[in-house]
């Protein structure tokens, strides 16, 4: 009989933990696909929240369906209109949230500065940290390139191939950064910057056109930062004009990482372009109660492998009673195309859709609400489907 060596004994040992442990993660990764498997054969399922939307963040703004690029002034500012943040009058903080979401219940938290300490050379100024939702998505099944589901999921995955089944989730999350100055005295501008830190992560699992017989399991993980301005010009006391333009020149970096059935490992690291996002709007105050807005809304350029082309119009209505300001607002999505892929605006069953909401505030606090329909949802169930949000803001 032979004994080992303690050397030998460690390199035995060593040998046979990583023998086990190759054995051990191929059994999860046959388990997890196990699981996708099914999961996909059983019917689609399909939710999506954030931002990113249409509708954007902010009860007040959504009750007004985004026609707000000239008249937003408080901390949704950071979102709509980075030049809207310089008419603060005092300090906030909101919290913003969408009360019947499946998954992300609060989709804004931010916090706005002003004050003497932020003047200088006849300028007023103020700064505001947020934090945004941009996008949660979840999705089951089987999917096919022309399908709405599958060109909305590759905004998500780039690299995701159109026709696919499986399972996918994928979270991207915006932190900005906000400045806007605007003269202290008579002043007919204002103009705002921001700079967004963007965060996105990915998890696929399933089958896709390009390897059918390679179930696959794939994790993304996304980084930008994005650069956006915009500005006002005040015609009249009645009278506001303004542009937001979003994502400047931003290049996304992305790395992909994909562990197929039969154990292959694939690092991907690539880079894709974001289209670029003009909003140009109007505000128009027809009397010390009621006041008109209008925006429209272009997003252009390449997204990775597909040229975007989408055009909103927007128009919005509220009228400010003794206590409670009344809200209602109108969305058309005019055209919506990606790449070769029909215009999906014609998929929708709103050719205007509606919202409404209302709010009250005092010298502290105000508390806004928006009922709205959910374009995207509506037209992926061919019903309508409402979203109901309340945000809370802070002034002090």
């Amino acid at each position: 009989m032979f004994s080992l060596s303690k050397t030998s004994k460690k390199h035995y040992r060593n040998r046979t933990c990583l023998k086990y442990s190759e054995q051990a993660y191929q059994l999860i990764l046959a388990l997890l696909i196990l699981l996708s498997s099914s999961t996909a054969m059983a019917a689609q399922t399909f939710d999506v929240e954030g931002s990113d939307l249409l509708l954007g963040v902010g009860s007040k703004s959504k009750a007004l369906s985004g026609a707000v690029s000239a008249g937003v002034n408080d901390i949704y500012s950071v979102y709509w209109n980075p030049a809207g943040l310089a008419e603060l009058t005092e300090n906030q903080a909101s919290i913003s949230g969408q009360l019947n979401a499946k998954m992300i219940p609060v989709n804004f938290a931010g916090v706005a500065l002003t004050g003497e300490w932020l003047r200088f050379a006849g300028l007023k100024s103020s700064i505001a940290l947020s934090w945004i939702t941009r996008l949660h998505v979840k999705a089951t099944g089987a999917y096919t390139a022309n399908d709405l589901e599958s060109v909305f999921l590759r905004f998500a995955l780039p690299d995701l191939p159109g026709d696919f089944n499986g399972t996918i989730e994928s979270k991207t999350k915006d932190y900005r950064l906000t400045w806007a100055v605007m003269p202290e005295e008579d002043a007919d501008w204002s103009f705002g910057v921001a700079v967004s830190r963007i965060d996105c992560k990915t998890f696929f699992c399933g089958v896709t056109a390009d390897n059918p017989g390679q179930y696959k399991i794939s994790t993304t993980k996304a980084s930008t930062y994005a650069f956006h301005v915009g500005g006002k010009y005040f015609y009249s006391d009645d009278l506001t004009f303004a542009f937001n333009l979003n994502d400047i020149n931003t290049k996304l970096d992305v790395a992909i990482k994909t562990v197929y059935q039969n154990g292959t490992v694939q690092n991907k690291v690539l880079q894709t372009s974001f289209p670029r996002d003009l909003t140009i709007g109007t505000q128009w105050r027809y009397s010390p109660d009621m006041i008109f807005s209008f925006d429209y809304q272009m997003m252009f350029g390449n997204y990775g492998n597909y040229k975007m082309n989408m055009q909103i119009a927007r128009a919005g209505f509220e009228y400010i009673g003794d206590s409670l300001q009344y809200r209602f607002g109108l969305l058309a999505p005019l055209k919506i195309k990606m790449g070769n892929v029909s215009d999906l605006s014609k998929k929708a069953i709103f050719p205007v859709a509606p919202s409404l909401g209302i709010g009250w505030e005092n010298e502290s606090i105000a508390v806004d609400a928006a009922l709205y329909m959910q374009l995207l949802m509506s037209a992926q169930r061919n019903r309508p489907v409402p979203g109901l949000d309340i945000s809370l803001t802070s002034k002090f």
